[in-house]
Order: C-alpha cells, then sequence, then structure tokens
C-alpha cells in the first residue's frame, strides 16, 4: 500500500487543495494497493511438501463471502 502526495498544474485545482489543506491541515493524498500474481496453478501435497521453491510460499485467500480463489504460488520478500 502506498500514500503519495497529489500535485496539480491546474490553478483551479490547486486552489482546492490548498483550501483542503487549509481545513485538514494534511496535503492531498492517494493511497493505492499493488498486487502481483506470480503463478496460478494447482499443486499435489507431495509437490507442495518437496518442490517449493526457496523463498516462496502458497497462499489460498478467501473473500468475506466465502469464496476461495485457488492456491496462489507467491515469492517473500523484494
Amino acid at each position: 500500500m502506498t500514500n503519495r502526495q497529489l500535485v496539480s498544474d491546474e490553478p483551479v485545482t490547486k486552489v482546492l487543495h490548498g483550501l483542503r489543506r487549509m481545513v485538514t491541515g494534511r496535503y492531498v493524498s492517494a493511497e493505492s494497493v499493488t498486487v502481483h500474481r506470480e503463478q496460478r496453478q494447482r499443486w499435489s501435497p507431495s509437490d507442495l511438501a518437496n518442490e517449493l521453491p526457496a523463498g516462496h510460499a502458497v497462499l489460498s485467500l478467501t473473500t468475506v463471502r466465502g469464496e476461495r480463489t485457488p492456491p496462489i504460488l507467491t515469492k517473500l520478500g523484494g
């Protein structure tokens, strides 16, 4: 998740951002979430136990409504 300050070149938007900053005491900013999918396939328990690459994990996610994703292989760290 990132949070960055919004900067505008438009005069009207600059004024609106300035007014908002005076009222809230904070710069106008935008939040964003970046998600990157490494791979999407199915693995057997044997594959998981013996062939999972070092520095990786297998994730299975569930939505609030109970819908599940297939297992996802993801690389840990940067």
